[in-house]
C-alpha cells in the first residue's frame, strides 16, 4: 500500500481495499475511509477508537463481499464454541 498522502480515501471494492486519489471516484453506495485511520489499522496501531471502528467497518465490508449474500451467524457459532470449551 502506498503512503497515506497518496490517496484521498480508501474503499472496499471487489473484495479488496482500494485507494482512491479523488473522492469523486466513489461509486454509489460505497463507504470511504480516511487514509490516516486505514494506515494506522494496517500498521497495527489500534489505540484510537476511530481506528478500531474503521477496522471493524472495513472488515465487515470485506466479509460481506466474500460471503456473496450468504449469512454468517457469528454469535451462534461463538456461543457453541464457548459451550464446547466449558464441557469437562
Amino acid at each position: 500500500m502506498s503512503e497515506e498522502g497518496d490517496y484521498a480515501c480508501f474503499v472496499v471494492r471487489h473484495g479488496e481495499i482500494v485507494g482512491l486519489q479523488h473522492k469523486d471516484q466513489l461509486q454509489t453506495g460505497e463507504s470511504a475511509w480516511e487514509p490516516k485511520y486505514v494506515h494506522a489499522w494496517l500498521s497495527g496501531d489500534m489505540a484510537k477508537p476511530t481506528t478500531q471502528r474503521v477496522a471493524r467497518d472495513m472488515l465487515r465490508a470485506l466479509i460481506e463481499y466474500h460471503l456473496d449474500g450468504r449469512h454468517i451467524h457469528s454469535r451462534r457459532i461463538l456461543a457453541e464454541l464457548n459451550r464446547l470449551h466449558k464441557v469437562p
